[in-house]
């Protein structure tokens, strides 16, 4: 048994090379703007991408590579420049390979090869850069096309040296076609890439067109799961999807204006941290609507930032951006009016506990428990006296989601951090437990089943803006 252990990071040019080479060109991928707002919250790793980096390795100790088929199974998405292992035996002609994240497993894949020569077909690279589908589920059952089998040899040679030596060019352009069919045709801009089976042929008729046949033979609307039948000249097999949910768009600001008076909040100056999205987007739209001055901080979503900024700015009212990082932060500017509110929406990704991995921990008490004192001295000079500070925790810390523990441990350390403030920093300071929230992050965690959350977020400005208006009465 020959064993293969490495680890590698996948940067922004890994993931661009590789949507050239399959024409995957789906914005959660690519596009780190986009991924934001959408399922996973960040940009993610093909996962194709990790099949062929690990179908290249075990390629590397092999004198041929046919495959005869191959089972592929993706369960947890892995992030660019998030450290990833792979794991490989390899006994006989088959190889069982594992791909690690964060210590819990993303993707197993079981390869048996086979003795057979490489196909001599000419295949073409596809120059173009398509777009990508949003095919509506209930257009999913019954959905039939193909999907061109094309191949750009020297990127392939650039990328996976060791498949473009020994593998056969049919089978790795027919898997590259399945990455095609899931992130841009069926079921396109919302898939989830879930599972791969193929069994291949070795005496097939190569002279015939170079396509991929599908049709979607399964189709559960309530898990909003795929199977899709695949064929080509070569081979057969299943390919398994998911749609996941639209991302929770959060209202405009002139929804918003429709429930507050032009003046409600005047003479205000509320800094939100994480204005760019989801719930911060929403107190910024409520502050502006109501006559405030907003300043938003993003930590990497500025061209969001901004989105929401110019939104505001439309209106009438004043609106600032600045680049903040809760976890290293730097002294901010005197800002042109005294800051009264302070809405503290900052958090990292949510991820599922692992016992394995300390950092999960480290991450969100960086940003609940130690953030919230370090904001206030960065932006000491900008504070009035009495300010009103806005903490958001969660209902999960009374009752945890099953995996999520020491997030709701670490919401809990961060609500007592917040209470404190109320004696190191001179502020007063409102803790809230939130109902589950339609959010980006919440849609992907619990699913549509969330509340809507303007009204919620009109109670806690309001409140703020009371405690605010009663300590400096």
């Amino acid at each position: 048994m020959h064993e293969i252990h490495e680890t590698r990071l996948f940067d922004q040019s890994a993931q661009n090379a590789f949507a050239r080479l399959s024409g995957d060109y789906n914005p959660k991928h690519i596009d780190p703007s986009e991924a934001r707002r959408m399922f996973f919250g960040r940009q993610v790793v093909h996962g194709l991408h990790l099949l062929l980096w690990a179908l290249d390795r075990v390629a590397a100790d092999r004198a041929t590579c046919s495959i005869g088929s191959i089972r592929c199974s993706f369960s947890e998405a892995c992030g660019i420049n998030e450290l990833v292992t792979l794991k490989a035996e390899q006994t006989g002609d088959t190889a069982t390979i594992e791909i690690v994240s964060f210590g819990r497993r993303a993707a197993r894949f079981v390869v048996n090869f086979q003795d057979a020569p490489r196909s001599q077909c000419l295949l073409v690279a596809d120059e173009g850069v398509p777009a990508v589908r949003r095919l509506e589920t209930a257009d999913v059952p019954g959905s039939i096309g193909t999907i061109p089998i094309t191949l750009d040899t020297t990127a392939l040679a650039d990328i996976f040296p060791a498949l473009a030596w020994g593998a056969d060019p049919m089978q790795i352009a027919t898997l590259l076609a399945t990455t095609r069919l899931v992130g841009m045709e069926c079921p396109g801009l919302n898939s989830i890439f879930t599972g791969l089976k193929l069994q291949f042929r070795a005496d097939a008729d190569l002279l015939v067109p170079h396509m991929l046949n599908y049709s979607v033979n399964y189709w559960n609307a309530d898990l909003r799961m795929m199977k899709v039948a695949v064929s080509t000249p070569e081979a057969s097999g299943v390919v398994e999807a998911i749609v996941h949910p639209e991302n929770a768009a959060q209202p405009s600001v002139h929804a918003i204006a429709a429930h507050t008076s032009p003046s409600e909040f005047a003479g205000e100056h509320a800094l939100i941290v994480g204005g760019s999205r989801g719930l911060g987007e929403t107190v910024a739209k409520i502050v502006a609507a109501g006559g405030g001055q907003v300043t938003i901080t993003y930590q990497s979503g500025e061209t969001d930032a901004k989105r929401v900024c110019d939104e505001l700015i439309a209106i009438g009212a004043i609106c600032n951006v600045n680049h903040y990082d809760v976890t290293a932060p730097i002294d901010q500017p005197v800002a042109d009016q005294p800051i009264t509110q302070i809405y503290y929406f900052a958090t990292p990704r949510i991820r599922p506990d692992n016992a394995l991995d300390d950092t999960i921990a480290e991450l969100y008490r960086a940003s609940y428990v130690a953030g919230p004192a370090r904001l206030l001295d960065a932006f000491s000079r900008s504070i009035a006296d009495g300010v009103a500070v806005y903490f958001p925790s969660t209902v999960f810390v009374e009752y945890p989601a099953s995996g999520f523990a020491i997030y709701a441990q670490a919401k809990l350390e961060g609500e007592a951090a917040a209470r404190a403030l109320e004696v190191t920093h001179s502020c007063r300071v409102i803790v809230d437990r939130l109902p589950r929230l339609k959010t980006g992050q919440t849609v992907a965690l619990i699913g549509d089943d969330a509340a809507d959350p303007r009204p919620v977020m009109f109670d806690a400005v309001r409140r703020t803006t009371q405690l605010r208006k009663e300590v400096n009465s």
